[in-house]
């Protein structure tokens, strides 16, 4: 099987070349912990065989961001071929005032 990465908005926050990252494994890249939640939800994609969209908190040692995360399998007569993953939007910014807005609600 074969991980497509589209992560243009996270790879600047690795500070290191694109080649560095694209295509090694989830394990090599992120803490185990949050190589391990990539690989729930990529197993998930497989089994289900249906994309799953989320909003993920990346941390780096730099800063934090969030992220729309994206996996889609890529089918042909319902078998998997390939599972495509992109990082599509930063959006740090609406998670943040999200936050802010549950602080300030009676029930937050």
């Amino acid at each position: 099987m074969c991980y497509l990465f589209k992560i243009e908005p996270v790879l600047a926050k690795f500070r290191v070349n694109p080649s560095e990252i694209i295509g090694k494994h989830l394990t090599e890249i992120f803490p185990p912990d949050v190589a391990s939640r990539n690989l729930s939800a990529v197993q998930l994609v497989i089994n289900s065989k249906s994309p799953s969209y989320n909003d993920v908190e990346l941390k780096f040692p730099f800063e934090n961001i969030w992220v729309t995360s994206r996996l889609s399998p890529i089918l042909t007569r319902n078998i998997m071929l390939s599972l495509s993953w992109d990082y599509q939007i930063d959006i740090t910014k609406r998670k943040l005032a999200e936050m802010e807005l549950l602080k300030l609600s009676p029930r937050g």
